[in-house]
Parts: structure tokens; C-alpha cells; sequence
């Protein structure tokens, strides 16, 4: 019977030899800084881990524990709202004009994004609103409607522009990978989302999907540099250095764990000395995560 040789490879993210990513963040006074995310990093073995040439060895995750210290809402990734306004004139839809914005990065509920956007798009004026040059103000609203997990909108013009039918669409480009989609209860496939009123309070337009806050965040991906070729993903649908999944069943603020009861699967590792092992957790969709200046293990 051929013996089994284990070794346990204990990992800390502060004892990291290089971190291998940046951030360029503002703070709530406007200036930019770079930051280090301890959520991409390299360990450099002092022992190499020699594999002998008539065997193979496998890797798999015993145990994690990693701080919900990142957000749901995440600059570069679903940030990003594209919208135009329109003045409804008989049939016809005039003086449009587009605009973007971009939502602060943080933990939400789909309340709590709601009441911000209420006040954030609301009543834009000057340089903000899309219709500037027909200085056109209007009262932007979202509620949250949580007996069906959809939100509700509404537009109404306001002021001198009183009385007019203003029309806002969500404009949805998938090709934009940092546009709000799901976050926002939209249809991927759709070209744009609209609504008008001329009633205030007038918010019975509802997202056509079940809002989805967390988006890209329904599991913690562990990559690392020792598996290639046993693990395949459907958005790259090659085999990926994927080493484990975790699902995020932790709240933000606490700590996700995974725990040695349940090793899952384990990955051939191609080379035969292992003298350096670099670790990177990503969401869903293969974006890094930033934990805000805390650890893992």
C-alpha cells in the first residue's frame, strides 16, 4: 500500500512577501491616495516542497477565515448608473440628453440604496442634469418595495418645468463591466428601462427583475498559482485556478469561515517543487476583492 505524505501550509496574509495589487481610493475630503489590497499577495518558501518524480501531489483548502470587511457596492465593478431624460411631446420623446453616476462604494440594502438615490438623482440641475441646456429640474424617486423585492420609480418635473412629461430610462450596456444592473432589479438583455409621470409620488413603475443588492457577491473564490487544470468556470469556460468556493453566509462587519469538516475538492499541482504560493480571493465574477485593510488566513 503506497503511504500518503501530508503536509499543512499555514497562511497569513500579513506574513506576505509581496502584494500584488493597488487601489486608487478617494476619502470623503476629495484626496486620492493608493492603497495595498492584502487580498492578492505571494508567500516565498524558505523550504521548497520537493515532489518526487514518480509521484503527484494534491492541494486543497483545509480551513479560511476572512473578514466581510469588503462591499456590495464596489468602485470599478457596479458602480456605475447610465441614464438619459426625455420630454414627452405628443407621441414623441425630445431634447434628450445622457449622463452617468456613480454610486459610493459601501455596504447596502436595497433600502437604504433606494432612500440614496432618491435624494442623490433628485432635482439635478446645472452640469449634473442631462437636459442642462434645457434647464429642466425634476423630483427623482426609488422606493423599496419589499412584499416583492422590487423597487418602484418615479419622475416628476419640477419648478419651471412643471407640468412637462419627463421620461428617465436606466441605460443598460452590458458592455460596460461596472454598470448597475442586478443591484438595480434590471434586465440584462434589455437595451434600457424607462419611466415617466406627471402625477408626484407617482412611483408604480417597478424594476421588471427581484433586486439583487449583493450582485456579484454570493461566494468567495480562493485562487492560487498551484492549480491550473482541474477546475473550470463557466464564464471563462477553461480551466481556471480556481482552489475553492465559499459561500458567503456571514453579514458585513463579521467573519467568514470555512471550516476543515468540509475540505472539498482536491487539485493535482503540476509542478514539482513548490517554492512559492500566491493566493488571490475574487467575487463571482473574477473581481478582486478589497478587504479594506484587513487580514486573512
Amino acid at each position: 500500500m503506497a503511504s500518503v505524505l501530508e503536509r499543512v501550509i499555514y497562511l497569513d496574509s500579513r506574513d506576505a512577501d509581496t502584494y500584488l495589487a493597488t487601489k486608487i481610493y478617494t476619502d470623503n475630503t476629495g484626496t486620492s491616495a493608493t492603497k495595498i489590497l492584502h487580498s492578492y499577495c505571494a508567500f516565498n518558501l524558505i523550504e521548497t516542497i520537493a515532489v518526487p518524480e514518480n509521484m503527484d501531489i494534491e492541494v486543497s483548502l483545509n480551513s479560511a477565515t476572512i473578514p466581510y470587511s469588503f462591499y456590495n457596492i464596489r468602485v470599478g465593478v457596479n458602480d456605475r448608473i447610465n441614464y438619459a431624460v426625455f420630454e414627452k411631446s405628443g407621441t414623441n420623446y425630445i431634447n434628450g440628453g445622457t449622463a452617468s453616476f456613480n454610486v459610493p462604494e459601501g455596504n447596502y440594502s436595497a433600502l437604504s440604496l433606494a432612500v440614496y438615490l432618491s435624494t442623490a438623482l433628485d432635482n439635478k440641475t446645472g452640469t449634473e442634469n442631462p437636459l442642462a441646456s434645457n434647464n429642466y429640474n425634476f423630483d427623482y424617486t426609488q422606493n423599496w418595495n419589499g412584499d416583492l423585492g422590487k423597487f418602484e420609480f418615479g419622475i416628476l418635473a419640477t419648478g419651471a418645468s412643471a407640468g412637462k412629461n419627463l421620461q428617465f430610462r436606466f441605460i443598460i450596456d452590458e458592455n460596460l463591466p461596472d454598470t448597475m444592473i442586478t443591484e438595480l432589479g434590471l434586465d440584462p438583455i434589455d437595451e434600457f428601462f424607462a419611466f415617466e409621470g406627471l402625477v408626484a409620488n407617482d412611483v408604480a413603475h417597478q424594476s421588471p427583475n427581484y433586486v439583487d443588492v449583493n450582485g456579484n457577491l454570493h461566494g468567495l473564490f480562493v485562487r492560487t498559482n498551484l492549480t491550473s487544470s482541474n477546475t473550470m468556470e463557466s464564464q471563462s469556460k477553461t480551466f481556471s485556478n480556481i482552489l475553492s468556493r465559499i459561500p458567503i453566509t456571514s453579514g458585513p462587519g463579521e467573519v467568514i469561515f470555512k471550516e476543515p469538516a468540509n475540505s472539498g475538492h482536491k487539485s493535482v499541482v503540476q509542478t514539482k517543487a513548490i517554492s512559492e504560493v500566491v493566493i488571490k480571493l475574487t467575487d463571482d465574477r473574477n473581481n478582486l476583492l478589497d478587504l479594506n485593510g484587513l487580514h486573512f488566513q
